[in-house]
């Protein structure tokens, strides 16, 4: 029995030893951007090095410029060396802009995988009258660490 609770005590002490801490960070894809009313944008943007993140997430800031609830949508593709990015499957999200309220979207990006750059293909305003201004699109990113 004594030595069940020794052994015991030596694992609780090993797992405290091995605590996670996570860190976290954000790179900007495309920042006080525009994405012009019925229209697809396809440059401007930055790729996002994503290899050694366990977690990646998306976080979308915008302002409409009418009375408008069009749907913006991003389009990303995912790539193994930062080089040559995939051209379908594609993920694919949309935030709908809210008149000229400012808008906050965040998700995770569910297909992230084991990619080593995410790459931004478009971001389309589906909006026929309402430009999307001060665009931010930002990849949080989280890398897991054993201390």
């Amino acid at each position: 029995m004594k030595k069940s609770i020794i052994c015991l005590f030596a694992f609780v002490a090993f797992v405290a030893s091995v605590a996670c801490r996570a860190e976290t960070g954000a790179v900007n894809i495309l920042t006080s951007g525009t994405v012009t009313n019925a229209t697809t944008r396809t440059n401007g943007f930055t790729d996002v090095k994503v290899d050694n993140n366990e977690i990646a997430s998306l976080q979308v800031a915008f302002q409409g410029t009418a009375s408008s609830t069009g749907a913006v949508k991003l389009t990303f593709a995912r790539s193994m060396d930062g080089a040559a990015f995939e051209t379908t499957p594609r993920q694919t999200i949309g935030f709908a802009l809210s008149s000229t309220a400012a808008v906050v979207g965040f998700t995770n990006l569910t297909q992230v995988g084991a990619a080593h750059t995410l790459r931004l293909i478009s971001a389309q305003n589906d909006d026929s009258s309402a430009s999307a201004t001060n665009c931010t699109i930002s990849v949080v990113k989280k890398v897991v660490k054993v201390k």
